[in-house]
């Protein structure tokens, strides 16, 4: 086995491994905030049964949104030193659309959280 195969099967380990302890940090990170917006905003229970599903569905979209971007950041990292010009930009103006995406998503839930 060459030392280039070698260093490859070493990244791509480290990738999922990388992805695995990102994946539980966030689910950690959530929980806490959870309680951290639990303990600051003082609901009441009828404003509970409200905030709580709308907060929900605004965690569960919004990590769809950042899921596409790191996915994306990956392949970019996987392939860079393959990747043309134009698949760079390509990929770097999905980027901006993506981080364009999620500000959208965003300002349409304020809406709805004041509600």
């Amino acid at each position: 086995m060459g030392i280039i195969t070698f260093a490859v099967v070493i990244m791509n380990s480290w990738l999922v491994n990388a992805q695995d302890e990102l994946q539980a940090a966030s689910e950690l990170i959530k929980n806490k905030r959870k309680i951290f917006i639990e303990e600051i905003m003082e609901l009441t229970p009828q404003e509970k049964e409200k905030f709580w599903p709308v907060y929900d569905e605004f965690e569960s979209e919004l990590s769809k949104i950042r899921r596409n971007r790191i996915e994306l950041e990956l392949k970019f990292i996987q392939n860079h030193e393959n990747l043309s010009d134009a698949e760079a930009m390509a990929m770097l103006k999905q980027r901006w659309g993506l981080g364009s995406d999620e500000l959208k998503f965003k300002q349409a839930y304020a809406d709805k959280f004041t509600q």
